[in-house]
């Protein structure tokens, strides 16, 4: 019988990606990230806090301890094995991640755990050029285990204010976006998508930084050029 409960799960495993999550203001989001992570630990379900920059992780890791939310640190690498060892001794604590320490699955051999597993992976940012979130998504996909993984971002992030403009966030807000919440938006969800995109096409170099801030200022061209109507016209 377990055999087969076993062989039924395998078939059924999958990779869930939820909508972004979108607040107006840092702290809600933070407030969001943190309850979403304790909720996953009250009912005893593993859960991975990721960062891409060393600042948001350092400001997630203050925030753990100042909540008392029990956490670990990753290691340099983040392997399926480490996550698998996670879930079945440690799904107490939040393991928290820097995600450039995920290692690519490529060309391994992953065996499957003893038991069902599953993993609700949080990410606390998007990274400026695409290709750092489809490495993220790309990893948990491949993994022989459930994920659930969903972003949580503020308006207020350094991409969101170059990719969102006034005119959109005033249409949030009359579209029910209220300072405490968050919700999902197509809208913001695509423009942000659409400026990953053109980064993407403009060859940037993609230089180490420790906030998405610095990134932007060591990566992108000052005098980098906009769209005539970038500041006003709607996705």
């Amino acid at each position: 019988m377990l055999e087969r409960i076993w062989h039924w799960w395998r078939r059924r495993r999958r990779f869930e990606l939820y909508q972004d999550a979108f607040s107006l203001d840092v702290a809600t989001k933070e407030r969001s990230l943190l309850s979403a992570a304790r909720h996953c630990l009250v009912r005893g379900e593993a859960v991975l806090l990721i960062a891409h920059f060393p600042a948001t992780f350092w400001r997630i890791q203050d925030l753990l301890h100042e909540q008392a939310v029990p956490y670990e640190i990753a290691g340099s690498k983040v392997t399926p094995e480490q996550l698998l060892d996670h879930h079945e001794l440690r799904r107490k604590a939040v393991l928290l991640v820097l995600a450039e320490a995920i290692e690519r699955v490529e060309d391994r051999k992953l065996t499957l755990p003893p038991r069902p597993i599953e993993i609700n992976a949080l990410v606390a940012e998007r990274y400026p050029l695409p290709v750092r979130d489809e490495l993220l998504s790309d990893f948990f996909r491949q993994l022989p285990f459930s994920v659930r993984m969903g972003y949580f971002l503020s308006l207020q992030d350094a991409c969101l204010r170059q990719a969102v403009n006034d005119t959109l966030i005033q249409l949030m807000q009359q579209m029910g976006l209220k300072p405490g919440e968050m919700i999902s938006s197509h809208l913001v969800s695509r423009r942000l998508s659409l400026w990953q995109r053109k980064l993407a096409a403009q060859s940037i170099p993609d230089l180490p930084a420790e906030s998405p801030d610095e990134w932007l200022a060591i990566n992108l061209k000052p005098n980098a050029p906009k769209d005539a109507d970038d500041e006003d016209r709607i996705p």
